[in-house]
């Protein structure tokens, strides 16, 4: 009798797919029987078809293991239940592209392999463009080059054509690995000859002048320009802080009291409160380039701080104590408050190039900066050398 895993270099305790004479069967983890080791026959030969099919079998059982619900008697998992499906796949001998990228999702979704923004962002997205294809149900792996030219006529934009190759070249070495396909994998090849224009860093970085900063955060206190009373002044203290740190969006809405130590004088950020697709907001550990940092508190923003009131466990909430969301104050009423200010409009993001901009003007050392916001020193030197001409790095 020859066996062969299907897998190499398995987790210990995972599920397993071997080919025993020429047939294909599924290992289960020996803590499941006390020790003892189960198979599942399929009675299946080894094809790409029924590869498909097992490692969605695989999938499921996976699932029913995390959600304590596997039945142990297996009939669930038997191949009668999966004729069909698989008779199905055997017709386009392999699976489609959106039917492999289907479980693909599955798969990986079932592994907890990708984080919860990623899913609704990256993957989500790209979903959303395949099912955009003509015809996307009748292409296989071998149909990459068509894929590629009917991706480019949704005219999508270069950074977003290659997200979806990238996400598709991934899809098909996973594919590769569980021998579902011995198909190249061009769309590899694609991804890396679209080469996206880099972003003007220096041309993003438009801050705002202490005045215009004053006279934003003066309107927003006093509720200047709100068309219902204390709408703009519930925003005062989360506006003030993006003003007065420096800090990212993520890192503000994801800020809890207890990250908050007035009586050592710092403020640990180590979470973010990111966007998972368009509405639902998400709670993630680490920040974007490092896992956490300290923050002095001054007299200012002590002050400050003191004066928020403590309506839930995050610092920055509305008074309701929901959730601010971005795009809402962005649209309602950032945008209302400069208008009425005529203040030349720029993203609220601008509250972090106004913060190391005035800092720098102040004579703050760099490193000193860097530090602050989450950046190096390098990173300042080269995004803030056209803002401030005087910025240059020292010839040693």
């Amino acid at each position: 009798m020859q066996s062969k895993s299907n897998e190499s270099r398995q987790p210990r305790g995972s599920v397993g797919l071997e080919t025993v004479n020429g047939k294909l069967r599924i290992r289960l983890p020996r803590y499941l029987y006390e020790g003892k080791q189960r198979y599942i026959s399929l009675g299946l030969e080894d094809t790409l078809e029924n590869n498909v099919k097992a490692n969605e079998v695989i999938s499921d059982i996976q699932y029913d293991i995390r959600k304590d619900q596997f039945d142990f008697s297996r009939k669930k998992y038997k191949p009668q239940h999966l004729k069909l499906v698989i008779n199905q796949i055997a017709q386009n001998r392999e699976p489609s592209i959106i039917q492999l990228w289907e479980q693909y999702v599955k798969d990986q979704s079932i592994k907890k392999q990708w984080s919860e923004s990623y899913k609704a962002n990256m993957i989500g997205a790209t979903t959303s463009h395949l099912n955009k294809i003509n015809d996307i149900g009748n292409l296989h792996i071998s149909d990459a080059e068509t894929v590629y030219k009917r991706l480019e006529s949704l005219n999508l934009s270069l950074d977003a054509t290659k997200r979806v190759l990238v996400g598709l070249s991934a899809m098909v070495n996973w594919a590769k690995r569980n021998r579902i396909t011995k198909e190249e994998n061009l769309f590899a090849v694609f991804k890396n000859e679209i080469k996206p224009k880099p972003k003007d860093d220096t041309g993003d970085i438009d801050p705002f002048t202490a005045e215009e900063r004053d006279a934003i955060l003066n309107a927003i206190r006093e509720d200047k320009f709100s068309r219902y009373k204390g709408k703009h002044k519930q925003y005062y203290p989360y506006l003030y802080f993006m003003f007065y740190t420096g800090c990212r969006t993520s890192e503000a809405l994801g800020l809890k009291w207890e990250q908050i130590h007035l009586d050592k004088g710092y403020i640990l950020f180590s979470e973010a409160s990111v966007l998972a697709g368009t509405r639902k907001q998400i709670q993630k550990k680490g920040l974007k380039t490092q896992s956490h940092r300290r923050f002095p508190i001054n007299s200012q923003l002590f002050l400050q701080l003191m004066l928020i009131p403590r309506r839930s466990e995050y610092v920055f909430v509305k008074e309701d104590c929901s959730p601010i969301k971005p795009n809402t104050f962005r649209q309602s009423v950032w945008k209302r408050v400069l208008d009425k200010l005529e203040i030349r409009y720029r993203k609220p993001y601008q509250t972090r190039h106004t913060f190391i901009t005035l800092c720098l003007d102040r004579g703050v050392d760099v490193k000193d900066v860097a530090k602050w916001v989450g950046n190096s020193p390098e990173v300042i030197y080269k995004h803030y050398a056209g803002v401030k001409r005087y910025l240059q790095v020292p010839e040693l």
